[in-house]
């Protein structure tokens, strides 16, 4: 799939299949979900633990990140991504640090 082409911004995801023609549909829909403002509604209003219920779902999720999700969903739970900052992930890498020393 060659991808999509917004100003500033190219998003890509790959198909799996090698289907040319499943990826142009793809792409199509994509396109009509922008067009019409249905794009990035979702992800406006998701929360921590609906990325991980998602993540978990990916046929490529990394062990190395599941391990730790009991962490990550006590840390920020229900927490709505869009009020996240960054110093809450700086802080929730201390947290990481402590109970990696802890031997967890």
């Amino acid at each position: 799939m060659d991808g999509l082409h917004l100003p500033g911004k190219h998003y890509r995801k790959p198909t799996k299949t090698g289907d040319k023609k499943l990826a142009q549909e793809i792409l199509d829909e994509v396109k009509y979900k922008i067009r019409h403002g249905e794009w990035f509604e979702e992800e406006e209003d998701i929360t921590f633990d609906k990325l991980v219920d998602l993540y978990q779902k990916e046929e490529d999720a990394k062990s190395y990140i599941l391990q730790f999700i009991p962490v990550y969903l006590k840390y920020f739970g229900d927490r709505m991504l869009s009020q996240i900052t960054r110093k809450d992930l700086y802080e929730f890498r201390k947290v990481l640090k402590q109970l990696k020393t802890k031997g967890w």
